[in-house]
C-alpha cells in the first residue's frame, strides 16, 4: 500500500507550484510577458499592413501597365502582321472576350481573322485513337505523297490543308481539296468551324484554355497527369504541323504548367525551334506579345515569351512585307513534294525555305540569336521551312 505520506508530499508539491506560478505571473513576469505579446501583436499587425500595401501597389502597377500597353497596342503592332490572314485554332471553347481581343489585336497589327475551329475531344484524347488513325488513313491521299509522320501528324497537316489550302497562286479561295478535307474533319466530330472561312490562312493562333491546364504540379497526380500530358504532346504535334505547313504558328496559353501544350512545346527540343508559345495572354501584355511572336515566327525566328522570370525577352515584331502565298495552292496535292514530318526524325535538319530564305530559328537557346531570320515565305514547300 501507498503510504498516506506520499500522497500529502504530491499534494503539497502541486500546490506548492501553482503558488509559484500565481506569484510571478503576478508579479516580475506579468509586465515581461505581456510586452512581448503586445510586441508580437504590433509586429504582425505592421507586416501584414506591409504586404498589404505592396500588394495594392503591385495591382496597381500592373493594372497602369496593361493599360498603356492596351492604349499603345496600335503603335507597337503597326505592320507586324501585314495583310496576313490568320486563323484562330481553339484547343477547346476559349470565352468569347478573348476571341474579340485577340481579334482586335490581329487587326491593329494589320492582319485579320480568316477563321476559326474548335478542337473536339476526339482530336486529341487517347480514348480516340483508334479512330483517328482511321480517318488519318482516309485523308493520305490529300497529303503530301512522301508524308511519313504518324497519324496525328497527319491530322495536323490535314488541318492546314483545310484551313490553307487554296484554288490559286494567289489564295483567293479554297480549293477543292481543303473544302473536301474540312468537311471529313467536321462530319468525323474531329473540329468544330466556330467562324466560317472566308479565305485560306497564312498563319495561326492556337489558344489553350486554362480548362486543360491543372491548377498546380501539387494539387495533381501523376496518374492524373499522364493522360493531359498524352493530350497536350497531340495538340503539339498539330501546332507543329500547322506552323510547317504555313508562314507560321504561335501557341498561347494562361501559363507553362505540367500537362499543358505550352509545357509540352517548350521541353521537347523537335517541337521548340519550331512553333513559339506564349503564356499569360489572360492580361493584355501576354495578348500582345502573342501577336509580336507570330509575327517573329512569321519571320523565321522562333521563341518562347512570357512574364514570368523563366520567360525570355519580348520578341522584336518587325514589320513584314505583303505575303507570298504561291504555296498555299500547293497544299493538299499528293504531288506537292512536300518533305513532311518524319516520326523517326522531327529536328530541323533542313530549316531553309525551297526560296533560300532563311528558316525559324530558335531564339530561346545559349547565344540563340533572335534577329537572324528572315521572311518566312514559303514556296514549293512550307514545311520545310519549320518542321
Amino acid at each position: 500500500m501507498i503510504d498516506i505520506r506520499y500522497h500529502l508530499v504530491s499534494i503539497i508539491a502541486i500546490f506548492f507550484a501553482l503558488a509559484i506560478g500565481v506569484i510571478l505571473g503576478a508579479g516580475p513576469l506579468k509586465e515581461t510577458i505581456g510586452s512581448q505579446l503586445t510586441g508580437q501583436v504590433s509586429q504582425l499587425r505592421e507586416e501584414k499592413q506591409q504586404l498589404r500595401d505592396e500588394l495594392d501597389a503591385a495591382t496597381r502597377e500592373a493594372t497602369s501597365t496593361n493599360q498603356f500597353i492596351e492604349q499603345s497596342a496600335g503603335a507597337i503592332l503597326d505592320g507586324t502582321l501585314a495583310e496576313r490572314r490568320i486563323a484562330i485554332v481553339e484547343a477547346e471553347p476559349v470565352d468569347a472576350a478573348l476571341i474579340d481581343q485577340v481579334t482586335e489585336l490581329v487587326e491593329q497589327a494589320g492582319g485579320r481573322v480568316a477563321s476559326r475551329v474548335q478542337l473536339n475531344e476526339s482530336w486529341y484524347s487517347p480514348d480516340f485513337a483508334d479512330a483517328r488513325q482511321s480517318y488519318a488513313q482516309s485523308l493520305k491521299d490529300y497529303l503530301p505523297a512522301d508524308f511519313s509522320g504518324t497519324y496525328d501528324q497527319a491530322l495536323g497537316r490535314a488541318l492546314a490543308v483545310a484551313m490553307s489550302g487554296a484554288s490559286d497562286e494567289i489564295g483567293s479561295s479554297y480549293s477543292t481539296s481543303a473544302n473536301l478535307v474540312r468537311d471529313i474533319l467536321v462530319s468525323a466530330g474531329l473540329i468544330n468551324v466556330a467562324q466560317e472561312g472566308t479565305a485560306p490562312a497564312d498563319a495561326y493562333i492556337v489558344l489553350e484554355t486554362l480548362s486543360t491546364t491543372p491548377v498546380a504540379e501539387s494539387d495533381t497526380t501523376q496518374q492524373e497527369l499522364a493522360p493531359l500530358e498524352q493530350q497536350a504532346a497531340v495538340i503539339a504535334r498539330t501546332a507543329q504541323e500547322l506552323s510547317g505547313a504555313s508562314e507560321g504558328a504561335v501557341v498561347s496559353g494562361p501559363a507553362s504548367s505540367p500537362g499543358s501544350v505550352i509545357a509540352a512545346l517548350r521541353a521537347d527540343t523537335s517541337l521548340r525551334s519550331t512553333v513559339s508559345t506564349v503564356t499569360d495572354d489572360d492580361v493584355s501584355s501576354g495578348r500582345v506579345l502573342t501577336i509580336l511572336a507570330l509575327s517573329d515566327q512569321v519571320s523565321g525566328t522562333s521563341g518562347h515569351y512570357g512574364l514570368a522570370e523563366t520567360d525570355q525577352a519580348f520578341p522584336s515584331g518587325s514589320a513584314l512585307d505583303a505575303p507570298i502565298r504561291t504555296w498555299m495552292a500547293e497544299l493538299g496535292t499528293n504531288d506537292a513534294g512536300s518533305a513532311g514530318t518524319d516520326e523517326s526524325d522531327t529536328s530541323q535538319t533542313d530549316s531553309a525555305p525551297a526560296d533560300g530564305d532563311s528558316g525559324a530559328t530558335d531564339s530561346t537557346g545559349e547565344g540563340a540569336d533572335q534577329e537572324s531570320g528572315q521572311q518566312n515565305e514559303p514556296d514549293t514547300d512550307p514545311a520545310a521551312g519549320n518542321g
